[in-house]
């Protein structure tokens, strides 16, 4: 299967004399198409230049961009193109410079991030998200030097690395300016996507970008679940009558599911079935406890736990005709709670909304002044902070000395165990700071600004109906 250089698109045509790509317009050679077969792992030995015809691809967006400067995909992609290709490209002074141009279009999107357009953002954004996840993960051109034993001596294969990193920063800065703009779940979604695709990256053991990426994915995860709580909560707030009529018939499903369950226990065939069971377990115990040499009273017991055996089935069988009833009800009634517990955990105000928006937007800066102003709470998060990033030094000091150890199977055991801790220690904090997270969210939405937004939107939906 061949796979676009430009785009990562596998749906690649012959058109002519050439292989066009369906998806960016790139144009390939015969010759080019058929290296793009081979799969590279790992190094690759370049003798020439592999050349790309990426101009229908830049030219494209270059006309976008000039009739619409705002247009955020036209900008990322016509730097995109050209960064992609030079990692095919053995002179690593122009991929530096394509880089550079490239990361300087990315710094840029959230200075033509329009709130009004934020449908049309949603779908750019996620895409480029993806295509800069297929990027640090894409294989690319190296040199590297080897001595006559073969050991390699040097390698600029960090150069590339390097590249990797400030884009992903530069991405990271932009997403994060357009959320203090117009904040919106899709945007903690993609930038979870793209951090947890780029940790899978072998960022090698001399990099920090591997636990910094740790770092963004858990911040960014904790906003996901704290911007899916507050829509919730919010959502509720303003419908607090539809809240009160889902709340007692849960509570009425709940008991009737209590009086079933009890009808069901009380059931003679089901005293059968139990009594059995017992029975059955006791022969068990006194088999187990009988010497071997006692082989008559152990035949005996044997037989006895046949027949019980035989005897629970039929029990079995008349308890599952006497419950058929019941249990349907039961089926039927906790799909009806569940239903509801669904509807109440998923609740949204949608994608969109105004009201959401500005709230995510106070509750930007509120984390800050809610530890300020709780000073137990600051210590505790720093400890917890302090924590991860001693568990972090102490897994990147284990992961450098692996290489000393790779002879010797019990020390490297003894390695991956004393990494899985750090990782403990490292949820263990993690779970503390979302508790801090939780308390000071419970805390906002009882905020004064907050309930004057919430009180305002009520009374205009009143007034509008």
């Amino acid at each position: 299967q061949m796979i676009c250089e430009i785009c990562g698109s596998n749906e690649i045509r012959k058109d002519g004399g050439v292989f066009v790509c369906q998806s960016c317009g790139c144009q390939y050679t015969v010759e080019e198409a058929r290296k793009m077969l081979v799969e590279v792992e790992g190094v690759v030995e370049v003798t020439g230049t592999v050349q790309v015809d990426n101009t229908p691809y830049v030219e494209k967006y270059n006309m976008v961009e000039q009739n619409d400067p705002d247009n955020i995909e036209a900008i990322f992609y016509s730097a995109y193109g050209k960064a992609m290709q030079s990692l095919v490209d053995s002179d690593i002074f122009r991929r530096e410079a394509a880089f550079r141009v490239f990361t300087n279009s990315i710094s840029v999107v959230d200075d033509h991030y329009r709130p009004e357009r934020w449908e049309e953002n949603r779908e750019s954004l996620t895409q480029i998200a993806i295509d800069m996840a297929r990027m640090v993960s894409s294989s690319y051109v190296f040199t590297k030097t080897v001595n006559g034993y073969g050991t390699t001596v040097s390698s600029d294969s960090w150069k590339t690395t390097v590249l990797f990193e400030n884009v992903l920063t530069s991405f990271k800065e932009s997403i994060d300016n357009i959320k203090h703009i117009d904040p919106h779940k899709y945007l903690y979604e993609i930038a979870c996507a793209l951090y947890e695709a780029a940790a899978s990256f072998d960022w090698g053991s001399e990099s920090e970008m591997g636990f910094t990426l740790g770092g963004w994915l858990a911040d960014e995860r904790r906003d996901l679940r704290d911007f899916v709580r507050i829509d919730n909560s919010v959502y509720w707030k303003l419908h607090e009558s539809e809240r009160v009529q889902m709340d007692a018939e849960l509570k009425r499903l709940r008991m009737r599911e209590s009086v079933v369950t009890s009808r069901i226990e009380r059931l003679p065939e089901c005293d059968a079935v139990d009594e059995l069971k017992g029975r059955i377990a006791e022969a068990k115990r006194q088999l187990n406890d009988t010497p071997k040499a006692r082989r008559n009273r152990r035949a005996q017991l044997t037989d006895e736990i046949v027949v019980l055996a035989a005897d629970l089935k039929k029990a079995t069988e008349n308890k599952s005709r006497a419950t058929e009833a019941s249990r349907t009800e039961l089926r039927e009634i906790r799909r009806d709670a569940e239903a509801i517990e669904t509807r109440l955990d998923q609740a949204s105000l949608g994608d969109g909304s105004e009201l959401l928006s500005g709230i995510m937007r106070e509750h930007e800066g509120y984390f800050g002044r809610y530890v300020r102003d709780n000073p137990k709470e600051a210590y505790v998060l720093r400890d917890a902070k302090q924590e991860i990033m001693r568990a972090s030094q102490d897994i990147k000091s284990i992961q450098r000395k692996r290489v000393y150890h790779a002879s010797y199977l019990e020390r490297q055991v003894s390695d991956d165990r004393a990494i899985a801790e750090c990782k403990t220690r490292i949820a263990n904090a993690n779970r503390i700071i979302d508790l801090v997270w939780e308390r000071a969210e419970r805390a906002f939405l009882d905020d004064e600004v907050v309930t004057h937004l919430i009180e305002e939107e009520s009374e205009r939906r009143k007034l509008s109906t």
